[in-house]
């Protein structure tokens, strides 16, 4: 996929999504009420996140002359997110260590296996992210390998919906932890073997209608999450925040799409991956909330030192890499001379 052009608008809500997280997580921080705001926040963002992703990859195959994918592709993949996501998890397990004592093997083990998803270091759940993109990656990577046989590829794509669909009400039912990743994992799919179409329909879609649904939409949902809603209805969480994510993309594509190209903005979305991983750093037992009485002032010192933090990790990261490509040169150099 180095082919593929930066889409402008893309930066911006990439941008837009990384600070509602940062806000989601902060509501939790406040309590007092605001934690059904802060849920309205999280199921529309984390999916907005996503669907970027998913529409990207979607666009880049969706052409003429697309192509199964590789194993290739699943190891560029992993390997890039592994760039930054090992040195983090080297850098919080030594953390965790040093300021609570806290050593464990088998959690070590699961988060380099990219399976915090089913083993949770309590403050930094928010890695079930890295489970849910690899398993999104093998979803797609198996899907582009059966697009040519029509018959096959439509089969897939009902039983991915209606089975994931299925899978996930039945977790529900039974009180499984993460069963939302199952609902996640189906749209993922389904916007990247649609994404052309998708913003084919975003780009003609008529502009009153485009803000009429955003707001009622969201209007909705945001009211329904703050009254908590589902605490009965569990079920229907996810999904609502799932239609408010697409609600919010479609709306943004288009208010974006005349905005000139920023650097701040590309920058801020080039380390979004890295904000999103260290800002539990700020939270928690840390809380920026901690040492400012002043939500708003706290909110600003939780961006500046997440920013910070990600520009630290980019710095490691690439550092690491430097190391690991060097050491490997000199093996292969070795190799050859042998």
């Amino acid at each position: 996929m180095s082919g593929r052009r930066r889409i402008v608008e893309f930066d911006y809500i990439r941008v837009m999504a990384i600070l509602c997280i940062l806000l989601c997580h902060s509501c939790f921080e406040w309590g007092e009420g605001a934690d059904g705001v802060g849920r309205y926040f999280a199921l529309t963002f984390n999916f907005v996140f996503f669907m970027l992703s998913a529409v990207l990859f979607g666009l880049g195959w969706s052409g003429a002359n697309r192509t199964s994918y590789s194993k290739d592709f699943l190891f560029k993949r992993i390997g890039k997110l592994s760039r930054t996501y090992y040195p983090y998890l080297i850098i919080l397990f030594g953390f965790l260590y040093i300021t609570c004592d806290y050593f464990s093997i088998r959690k070590m083990i699961t988060h380099f296996l990219y399976l915090p998803w089913i083993d949770k270091i309590t403050g930094y759940g928010h890695l079930w992210f890295m489970t849910l993109i690899a398993f999104a990656y093998a979803g797609i990577y198996a899907c582009t390998k059966v697009q040519r046989n029509n018959k096959i590829y439509k089969v897939l794509i009902y039983s991915i919906l209606i089975g994931g669909g299925t899978v996930y009400v039945v977790m529900e039912k039974w009180h499984v932890p993460g069963s939302f990743m199952m609902l996640y994992i189906v749209g993922y799919i389904s916007i990247f073997l649609n994404a052309q179409l998708l913003m084919r329909w975003i780009a003609g879609i008529n502009w009153l209608f485009n803000i009429l649904q955003f707001v009622v939409i969201n209007s909705l949902a945001f009211v329904l999450f703050y009254n908590d809603i589902f605490e009965t209805h569990r079920v229907l969480a996810y999904p609502l925040g799932m239609i408010s994510a697409i609600s919010v993309f479609v709306f943004f594509c288009r208010f974006f799409k005349s905005f000139p190209d920023s650097r701040v903005v590309v920058w801020m979305s080039g380390i979004s991956f890295e904000v999103y991983l260290v800002h539990e750093f700020f939270l928690g037992r840390y809380s920026v909330y901690g040492y400012v009485g002043d939500r708003s002032i706290g909110y600003i010192l939780l961006i500046i030192a997440s920013l910070t933090a990600a520009v630290m990790l980019r710095y490691v990261s690439g550092v690491c890499s430097r190391i690991v490509g060097a050491a490997n040169i000199g093996h292969k150099s070795l190799k050859t001379k042998n």
